[in-house]
């Protein structure tokens, strides 16, 4: 894994929160981006990341990467994501 100096994005919200300020709208769908490109790629490789969140995304150079790759699984099939992870509702 390789090193990624900054903040979470968990971090940089709460800061701006507390400052009252908003952060960039375009800086927003770009981090956006960048994370469906990154779950694109693991999906290719018949991975799904199981958490992400904002603690899980690390902003390096006004760059968002994944972080804590080790919370994924390898899909055998499509089915197995349905079987293992759908709603219980009883």
């Amino acid at each position: 894994m390789e090193y990624a100096d900054g903040d979470t994005l968990e971090n940089k919200c709460l800061k701006a929160r507390n400052k009252g300020e908003q952060l960039d709208p375009k800086e927003i769908l770009d981090w956006i981006i960048e994370i469906g490109v990154a779950m694109y790629a693991m999906n290719i490789q018949e991975m799904i990341h199981m958490d992400i969140k904002s603690e899980n995304i690390f902003l390096s150079n006004g760059i968002a990467k994944l972080k804590n790759p080790s919370i994924s699984r390898l899909l055998k099939n499509i089915y197995e994501c349905y079987n293992d992870y759908r709603p219980s509702y009883y």
